[in-house]
C-alpha cells in the first residue's frame, strides 16, 4: 500500500473529506484522522519527512503525534508547571 492509500483509506474510515484533513482546521473529528495517518504511516517505516511531505506538514508535528510518550511528558510538565504557577499566586 502505498502511503496516498493509506491515507485516503483512512479519510474513509473517518469521514473526513480532504479539505479538514489537509487543513489547519482543529475539529476533533479532523486531529483523529491526522493523528491514525501518521502512526499508520509510520508504522510502514516512513521518515518524519516523507509523512510530513504527504501530510503536508511540518516534520516536528510527525515527530510530535508519533511519539505519545513525549506528549504525556510535556502535558504533566505543563500542568506541573500551571499548579506551582497558581499556589504562589493564591
Amino acid at each position: 500500500m502505498t502511503g496516498q492509500e493509506i491515507i485516503d483509506r483512512i479519510m474513509a474510515e473517518r469521514r473526513v473529506g480532504p479539505k479538514d484533513f489537509f487543513s489547519r482546521t482543529r475539529l476533533p473529528h479532523a486531529v483523529k484522522a491526522r493523528r491514525d495517518a501518521i502512526k499508520a504511516l509510520k508504522a510502514t517505516g516512513m521518515s518524519n519527512a516523507d509523512v510530513a511531505r504527504l501530510m503536508r506538514r511540518d516534520p516536528s508535528t510527525v515527530s510530535y503525534w508519533a511519539a505519545p510518550g513525549r506528549r504525556a511528558r510535556r502535558k504533566a510538565d505543563g500542568l506541573a508547571y500551571w499548579h506551582s504557577y497558581r499556589a504562589a499566586y493564591q
